[in-house]
């Protein structure tokens, strides 16, 4: 071979890939740990800057380690570590970056009549410590497990049985599209066929004294993971088309989570799928690329709007026109308020100097689960401290949950660090292994990370075990399928 031939071969698109995926990982894991010293070193010094300051500085950590996690994710912006890191920071840094660019607090936090209770400058500033800690622990995870992880066994070895994923897949689309029918069922008979013309709250009050919506959104959200394991396939385009009709007709209402939460984790399925590279590689050019900008500029705007109208409803959007103000600025505003759960735990524990769980709200929910099968008391779910969500509701009012928080909740500042390292390892190698069961179990983890972002790790267990399920049974109908399942 000629020099330049040689030389040609050294930085052609796949040896450039290669040496991206061999240097980055060093790079990210490195200068996570250095910042994780740091910052952890610096606590004391950080937590007396001033807010833009120390605004400016996480976001800027922020979207460095980002790209660090972007570079060594396997299916680049579509890969699961890299959605997750994106969701955990646009939720808890949210209400970050208004004052970073413009030195003013949210205009949204006025119309909180609790605002004056949790926002102050400092309490946010040493919050943002906090997240710090999480997103570089999650940083030097990824990097690390990269590391470990050799180049050769990406997406090398076997391919899945075909049987198995297409059983899978099909159990998924039919468990969405159940829920599908059966939310729209418990809808329309609490609240008419004009159910999406509701306000959030009226139509949370409609459905307070059921259960069936959060059957409905467990079986969506499994449904949707799954069925993305084989997209082609007849059952599955179906359950897409019922995903679709419950997210236009949800939106509305203000379940944003109930359909963004399902949707990032079945975009990270579909990207692991081998037959959907033509597809990435498309998304990857410049031209889809600025496609995928705008359409994220359109997501925004839609996220403030519905944030806007949830509070009135769709059929009382007429007469608030003009108190509309929708703009990507406040729906990034609107998807921060994870911030405000951080702040609850760190003044329970640093200010009110009350105990850490020390692994309480992890271990309570299998704990209750083991009780109701052998048949021993337990304590009433409604006032049960060992539930997160269940004592955050109780002390502070329906705030959601928090990843960053429940962790501190349990462990202190070093629990964030070792929960969120570990998580972002355990993500970052999610594509090396090809069989059916690691593909559903590797989806269904995607899912419970993306959703404990923002809720409690409550109810995780039991949607995990759920999942495992479904997919069980698809695996055991694929049995009875062709070789080559079309």
């Amino acid at each position: 071979m000629s020099a330049a031939t040689s030389e040609l071969s050294r930085h052609s698109p796949a040896a450039t890939r290669r040496l991206r995926l061999e240097v980055a990982p060093t790079a990210l894991t490195g200068l996570s740990l250095l910042g994780l010293v740091l910052a952890a070193a610096y606590q004391t010094d950080l937590e007396r800057l001033p807010l833009r300051a120390m605004a400016i500085l996480v976001l800027a950590v922020a979207v460095a380690v980002g790209t660090g996690v972007l570079a060594v994710a396997r299916q680049g912006f579509w890969s699961l570590s890299f959605l997750l890191y994106l969701v955990l920071s646009l939720f808890h840094l949210g209400l970050f970056v208004r004052p970073a660019l413009l030195g003013e607090e949210s205009p949204s936090l006025t119309r909180l009549v609790y605002a004056e209770i949790w926002w102050t400058d400092p309490a946010m500033v040493r919050a943002a410590a906090v997240v710090l800690l999480g997103l570089l622990a999650y940083g030097a995870g990824v990097g690390l497990r990269a590391l470990l992880r050799p180049v050769e066994r990406v997406q090398d070895g076997a391919r899945a049985d075909p049987r198995y994923l297409a059983g899978i897949a099909d159990a998924g689309a039919v468990t969405l599209t159940v829920g599908v029918v059966g939310w729209l069922v418990v809808s329309v008979a609490a609240l008419g066929p004009l159910f999406f013309l509701s306000s959030y709250r009226g139509y949370l009050t409609a459905t307070a004294n059921t259960s069936a919506p959060s059957i409905c959104y467990l079986m969506i959200s499994v449904g949707l993971t799954l069925s993305a394991l084989r997209i082609r396939r007849r059952a599955s385009r179906t359950g897409l088309v019922a995903f679709a009709v419950f997210g236009l007709l949800g939106l509305p209402i203000g379940l944003r989570g109930e359909v963004l939460i399902p949707l990032t984790a079945a975009i990270a399925v579909l990207a692991r799928d081998e037959d959907n590279r033509s597809l990435l590689v498309w998304l990857r050019r410049p031209a889809a690329r600025l496609v995928v900008v705008l359409g994220l500029v359109a997501v925004l705007f839609g996220i403030s709007l519905v944030q806007q109208v949830r509070s009135g409803g769709l059929g009382g959007l007429g007469s608030r026109t003009a108190a509309i103000d929708a703009s990507p600025l406040g729906a990034v505003d609107e998807m921060g308020y994870s911030i405000r759960v951080v702040i609850t735990s760190l003044e329970w524990h640093e200010d009110l100097r009350e105990p850490y769980r020390d692994g309480d709200t992890y271990y309570s929910p299998l704990v209750r689960v083991a009780d109701r099968v052998l048949g021993l008391p337990r304590p009433d779910a409604a006032t049960d401290y060992s539930l997160m969500n269940v004592e955050i509701s109780d002390r502070i009012g329906p705030i959601g949950g928090s990843m960053i928080a429940e962790a501190d909740h349990n462990f202190g500042r070093a629990g964030v660090v070792v929960v969120l390292g570990l998580l972002g390892a355990v993500v970052s190698g999610s594509g090396l292994r090809r069989s059916a069961w690691n593909s559903a179990v590797m989806g269904l983890l995607g899912l419970m990370a993306v959703m404990h972002v923002r809720n409690s790790f409550a109810p995780l267990f039991t949607w995990t075990a759920a999942g495992l399920l479904v997919a069980l049974a698809g695996m055991a109908a694929g049995l009875l399928y062709p070789r080559r399942p079309s």
